[in-house]
């Protein structure tokens, strides 16, 4: 999934402006803690798909017609 399709601001830094950290299966540690310093929720990828299931049934719902 290409989250700026969504409407996502996708950057490889965290701050206090980010609002979640996609972790992967082996996320770095500095990341992470930086995340937890900075109160930024993570996310795993079915955490992703259950956020994005809205805006992609209504896309499949879309297509259908």
């Amino acid at each position: 999934i290409m989250l700026e399709q969504y409407g996502a601001h996708v950057s490889a830094s965290i701050s206090k402006k980010t609002s979640a950290l996609l972790s992967g299966s082996d996320p770095g540690s500095e990341k992470i803690k930086k995340a937890e310093a900075l109160q930024v929720k993570i996310i795993n990828e079915t955490e992703l798909t259950e956020l994005l299931r809205p805006v992609l049934m209504s896309q499949q719902s879309v297509q259908d017609e």
